[in-house]
């Protein structure tokens, strides 16, 4: 038995009178098992409702139309020269988009026909450009990694072009510009409405009450050295908090000052 673990496995080649014949197999092997982890991963995340249409119902148009969205939204670093290859000729871009724009989608039909069963294999491209597609990990394939024992983890689906993903219930929204009445100022005013509701349910309202003797004045006062009386030079009348109110007098903001 050939160990697959990288540092066992150069011993065994370097020990090896057929190395070279030992190596390729062993590339082979592992390029087998990294493509049907991909597939199996493809098939599990369809049936699970976990891919895009393009993808669930794969043509040569809607690959390419995916491959602008996977670019767009799940490339990392490592996909940059897979990408280049397959889409550029090699040659390296900034924005590979215009390139995948005028790929043709032709070329793509191999693998609509591997992912509908009409074929039993497929160039070892096409299956990395799967992995990219439905954002499989990890990816692209790496020398020495066990691709057999890859766990089908559920992951979110991915949105298609035209839907809008809903926000988190307990994310953060953007604030909004045109708001009249903000949490800050809503705080602020329920704890002067209590205090000032309180304030009233706590008044004797069989207790004096001063009155500017003013016909335009409409306040009453608890006390006569409210400031806001000096406007009347002592001229003002004592009166019950009752009868004030019935005159349609309403208490003086200082009195909760």
């Amino acid at each position: 038995m050939i160990p697959i673990n990288p540092p066992e496995f150069r011993k065994t080649v370097k020990e090896s009178e057929n190395s070279g014949y030992i190596y390729l197999s062993i590339i082979w092997i592992m390029l087998e098992d990294y493509k049907k982890a991909v597939i199996s991963n493809y098939h599990h995340k369809k049936e699970k409702g976990l891919l895009s249409l393009n993808l669930a119902h794969p043509t040569p148009a809607k690959l390419r139309s995916e491959s602008l969205v996977a670019l767009r939204s799940r490339t990392k670093k490592e996909d940059d020269a897979f990408i280049k290859d397959f889409f550029n000729f090699g040659i390296k871009s900034e924005d590979y988009s215009r390139s995948i724009e005028r790929f043709d989608a032709d070329k793509l039909r191999p693998l609509v026909k591997f992912l509908k069963g009409l074929i039993e294999d497929t160039d070892p491209r096409n299956v990395e450009l799967l992995a990219w597609l439905i954002d499989f990990e990890p990816r692209p394939y790496k020398f020495g990694v066990d691709y057999v024992d890859i766990k089908l983890d559920e992951e979110p689906r991915v949105p298609d072009n035209n839907e809008e993903e809903e926000p988190e219930p307990n994310g953060p929204n953007p604030p909004r510009k045109n708001r009249s009445i903000t949490k800050k100022s809503i705080v602020p005013m329920m704890v002067l409405s209590l205090v000032t509701i309180g304030g009233y349910l706590y008044i004797d309202h069989g207790a004096k009450a001063y009155i500017c003797d003013k016909g335009s004045a409409r306040k009453y006062h608890l006390s006569d050295k409210c400031p806001a009386l000096k406007n009347c030079k002592d001229h003002f009348v004592q009166t019950t908090i009752a009868e004030a109110e019935k005159n349609g007098k309403t208490l003086c903001g200082f009195e909760f000052k």
